[in-house]
């Protein structure tokens, strides 16, 4: 059994400015489960450690906009904005892992 999953990302005007792919093959005969559950793991770690490493990136950026003497609060927002998309992201590889949770389960 195969499982894929899709990201598109947009920016402020909703352009599309990246597409992310994810696929996994759980159900391979000739793959030992040993294999297999590294191949969620390695998975799991790209999905959120992108989407973590952005909303951290985000913050940090706002978080120096606001030390500003007189702070670009309209740039505030679209960064916080952003972590929040990227947030998804994170909470949208974790539904990857519980569908290929469920999909083993299934077998």
């Amino acid at each position: 059994m195969a499982v894929n999953h899709w990201t598109l990302c947009r920016d402020g005007a909703n352009e599309t400015w990246l597409v992310t792919e994810a696929h996994s093959n759980i159900g391979r005969a000739d793959a030992t489960m040993n294999q297999c559950l590294a191949d969620i793991i390695e998975l799991a770690a790209h999905e959120l450690s992108e989407p973590l490493t952005a909303v951290g990136n985000y913050l940090e950026g706002t978080r120096r906009v606001l030390q500003a003497g007189w702070p670009d609060l309209g740039l505030a927002r679209l960064a916080i904005g952003q972590a929040g998309v990227q947030a998804r992201r994170g909470g949208d590889g974790i539904s990857l892992l519980r569908a290929m949770a469920d999909a083993l389960r299934d077998r």
